[in-house]
């Protein structure tokens, strides 16, 4: 399943998951970069989280990095580091 967020006709971000049965994967989560710190992120994590539930799923998964800036960013929103 993939999300896409437009402002203004202007893609601004997008996400791609899918469902394995278990877990929620996030794939691809991105921002442009203009744009961030604008909710945006945030309102695609949330699209997911209710896909998840909706087909009873209560683990999602997404890969990140600490040298990354969004890893704080997941942290903040719930997300926890598994190694």
């Amino acid at each position: 399943m993939s999300w896409l967020f437009f402002i203004v006709g202007v893609l601004v971000g997008s996400t791609w998951t899918y469902d394995t049965g278990k877990v929620y994967e996030i794939d691809i989560l991105i921002v442009k970069e203009e744009k961030r710190g604008n909710g945006i992120g945030t309102e695609l994590l949330k699209l997911a989280e209710e896909e998840a539930k909706k087909h009873k799923i209560k683990l999602i998964d997404l890969e990140s990095s600490p040298q990354l800036r969004a890893f704080e960013w997941y942290k903040k929103l719930g997300f926890k580091e598994t190694g």
